[in-house]
């Protein structure tokens, strides 16, 4: 299970849409398969500005998609680990665990 009790999940466009940033516009964002997108406006935002670890987790899972040429990884699809207050915990794992074997590479 990805996330335990008490825990929910929270994707990137639920993020954005609750917590706006000025330098991310999400609701510009279209959910299209066969699709590689820039996440520069949401590694910028300060959100990810402010938790480094975070953010490099985040390019470590966008690199990992990009190696896998799996184009259906996207902002939907990323998601945070939270408490019932929202409070983020962790970033979650990629939903298709398989994914990790690229990462393999890369050690």
């Amino acid at each position: 299970m990805i996330y335990g009790e008490g825990e929910h999940l929270l994707n990137l466009l639920e993020f954005f849409r609750k917590y706006p940033d000025d330098k991310v516009h999400i609701d510009d964002y279209v959910n299209y398969c066969q699709m590689f997108y820039d996440y520069t406006e949401i590694l910028e935002s300060d959100y990810f500005q402010t938790h480094p670890a975070m953010a490099e987790e985040l390019v470590l899972q966008i690199l990992v998609s990009i190696l896998k040429g799996d184009q259906n990884y996207h902002y939907e699809n990323i998601a945070f680990v939270c408490r019932e207050d929202d409070k983020i915990l962790r970033l979650a794992p990629m939903i298709d665990p398989g994914q990790y074997a690229a990462a393999d590479v890369l050690v």
